[in-house]
This record gives C-alpha cells, structure tokens and sequence, in this order.
C-alpha cells in the first residue's frame, strides 16, 4: 500500500496553513467576501479549474471576475475540507494537498454538488500564508453525468463535468 508523501512542519505553520484553506472556504461560502477571498491570494496568484472544464484565472482581477460571477448566481453555498496533508515545506513555501466537498444551490433552484482535490502551493508573505496556486481537479464523476452537457447557474454557459446532484449537473464559468 502506498502512502501520499508527507514531510515535517512545525504545527503552528501547518495550522496557519490550514487556517489559509479554512478563510478561503469561508469567503465562498459567504458569497460576498470577495476581499476575504482575494486576501487568500498573492497578487499574481493563480485559481485554476481547468481540469472541471472551469477557467484559469491569473491575479487578483481575474479572479475577482470568475468569482464576481459565481457569488451572483447563487443562494447557497457549503464547503467542506478534509484529508489536509502538508506535502512540502520549505521554510517560506508550502505545498498542500486536501479533499473538499462542495455543495450548492443556484437563485434558479439548481443544486450541486463537487468532490474534488485540492493542490494548493502557498508562500508566506508579512501578513501571512497566501495562495500562489489552486488547482482544484475532481475526485469523482458522477456516474450518470455526460460529460459536455452545457448548464449554467454562474451566468455564463460552459461544458459540465465531475459536478452533479441526483438529476441536475450544473456548472459554469466567467
């Protein structure tokens, strides 16, 4: 049996770590925190949903703009984290790596809900542990889910996959 790689960090450097995920979390379920979010990012951070048919999205701006999008569209929002392993420490860098369950209800009455990885690269700035990059890839398709079926709950229409609930499978992006 093979073991996900783990290494050797101080506690109080992987809580901060996972107090990061934990205010990410937090900013998207509130589903106006848009501050909250972005403070979780460097700069010039990277979201990237790409393997979930989902944008890239580079810096504060864009970032703002697929999110802006997503906050808009929805009445509900839940996450939920798990399987937190810190998998690279380098004093000023991290990499992590965690599960998340994410659950949601657009203003329409659609629902969904997302089991998916997190990778997530961070550095340590003056005020604290901040995202470089988040790579959210899935977990899990749901097994009656075609992949390609076009739905929209976030404004803009794009292919759905690896996102469902029992008979909706929506997503979409900026």
């Amino acid at each position: 049996m093979s073991r996900s790689i783990k290494c050797s960090v101080p506690v109080e450097e992987r809580l901060a770590l996972q107090d990061l995920l934990t205010d990410y979390c937090t900013a998207i379920d509130s589903r106006s925190d848009m501050e909250g979010l972005l403070a979780c990012f460097t700069e010039d951070g990277v979201w990237d949903g790409s393997a979930l048919d989902l944008p890239r999205a580079a810096g504060h701006a864009a970032i703002r703009d697929f999110f802006e999008h997503v906050f808009k569209n929805l009445s509900h929002h839940a996450h939920y984290w798990t399987n937190f392993r810190v998998t690279r420490f380098e004093g000023d860098s991290a990499t992590t790596r965690s599960y998340a369950m994410g659950l949601a209800h657009s203003h329409d009455g659609r629902s969904i809900l997302a089991h998916v990885s997190y990778r997530l690269d961070c550095v340590r700035k003056a005020d604290g542990w901040k995202f470089t990059s988040f790579i959210a890839t899935p977990l899990m398709p749901p097994p009656d889910t075609p992949r390609g079926s076009a739905q929209t709950w976030t404004g803009v229409t794009t292919p759905t996959v690896y996102i469902a609930s029992s008979a909706h499978s929506i997503i979409s992006s900026a």
